[in-house]
């Protein structure tokens, strides 16, 4: 197992330097004692070491490295997570724009088909439901592309939302 220098400080004595200075009337360390102010100073080293403050540490070292642990699996499966979105957003919009391509297409196709079906009907070749079906076809393949194009938005907001891209950032001061 591996200690950092902060977890390790427990393991191992501790070594503390203490100073005094001292301004005392009476001051105990004249003799003999007077009614008067006195000035004296001490210095010194200690060395303390408490065992069981290192079988305490072995404990918390181990619950500091599983939260740590913890935190790294969370982040992990958050790049994770992230990374999967921006997959998912990518794919949507890219088949949101072949769908929308797709639907152009067939709205064209419509578009001729009625105007041959409207031709023929003007010459009288073409019945009046054939034209009301052609009609219908057009009518649904407008609807179609107008759904196609608000899943082109979506998925295009889908994907600038996946890339952060539609958070504005705080100015910085």
């Amino acid at each position: 197992m591996a200690v950092g220098p902060r977890r390790a400080r427990a393991y191992f004595p501790r070594l503390d330097a203490v100073a005094n200075v001292y301004d005392q009337n009476p001051n105990f360390r004249y003799f003999p004692m007077q009614d008067a102010w006195h000035d004296s100073w001490d210095v010194g080293v200690q060395l303390s070491w408490t065992i069981s403050d290192a079988a305490i540490t072995r404990g918390q070292v181990r619950e500091i490295d599983a939260r740590a642990a913890v935190s790294d699996a969370q982040l992990a499966s958050l790049r994770d997570a992230v990374k999967i979105e921006v997959t998912q957003a990518y794919f949507a919009e890219r088949d949101a724009h072949e769908a929308l391509l797709a639907t152009r297409r067939v709205l064209a196709s419509a578009e001729e088909g009625y105007r041959v079906c409207r031709s023929l009907f003007l010459v009288g070749r073409a019945t009046s439901a054939e034209l009301i079906d052609a009609e219908n076809e057009l009518l649904r393949s407008r609807v179609d592309l107008l759904n196609a194009r608000v899943d082109a938005f979506v998925a295009r907001l889908a994907i600038a939302h996946a890339t952060g891209r539609d958070v504005r950032t705080a100015r910085r001061r």
